[in-house]
């Protein structure tokens, strides 16, 4: 029995831990996360470095990506950095428009076993 909302998330999951590794492999300390936004809403998720657009690479509209890193972030299977601290996200804050980065510092031990991954026994 398939179970779409878990699929997607593994799949999200996937794809933030790949994207964070390349991030860490060019140097970076955690992988951005770039929010576009106008007035009727957000627009777009992409992530920096690689500019991978995630809705278009997952088949998520914009709104669905947006609300599955903000379910992944509440439920502690991400962690989102901000100038070194614990952020909430994007969706905290009063944004009416333009962009916005925030920073994933890496995936909790929760987010590592829902994909499978061991977490580092070290950390």
């Amino acid at each position: 029995m398939e179970y779409p909302e878990r699929t997607k998330r593994i799949k999200m999951l996937r794809l933030l831990l790949d994207a964070h590794r390349k991030a860490v492999s060019h140097g970076h300390d955690y992988l951005s996360l770039i929010f576009y936004r106008n007035r009727d809403g957000w627009t777009d998720v992409i992530t920096a470095p690689g500019r991978a657009r995630i809705p278009a690479q997952l088949g998520l509209s914009v709104a669905e990506c947006v609300n599955l890193i903000e379910q992944l972030s509440s439920e502690d299977y991400i962690y989102f950095t901000s100038r070194g601290e614990r952020a909430l996200g994007p969706w905290a804050r009063s944004i009416w428009f333009g962009q916005v980065d925030y920073g994933i510092s890496h995936l909790t031990d929760k987010g590592l076993r829902e994909i499978g991954e061991l977490p580092d026994p070290q950390a």
